[in-house]
């Protein structure tokens, strides 16, 4: 009885997440292709942890992102960068 908890539990978790994304709190990695616009995949997933999702960078064809805590200090680094903020 107590694998077939742990069955569901573990069957449970793997829902949840999505294809094409991986990541956890401190940042996500979402493979091109999957989402048109994944801006606010990724903004959903660090939300999750309470961060905002901050652009990192592009590698072949995964879009990379910091989750990180939104302050004015996060805001000016977007500016001084160039990236974007939504």
């Amino acid at each position: 009885m107590r694998a077939l908890i742990v069955a569901v539990m573990l069957l449970a978790a793997c829902a949840a997440q999505r294809e094409g994304v991986t990541g956890d709190a401190e940042g996500v990695w979402i493979k091109a292709g999957f989402y048109i616009d994944p801006i606010p995949v990724a903004e959903e997933h660090c939300a999750s942890y309470g961060k905002r999702a901050m652009l990192s960078g592009q590698s072949g064809d995964y879009f990379t992102f910091d989750c990180v805590e939104y302050s004015t200090s996060t805001i000016a680094a977007r500016v001084r960068t160039g990236v974007p903020g939504s």
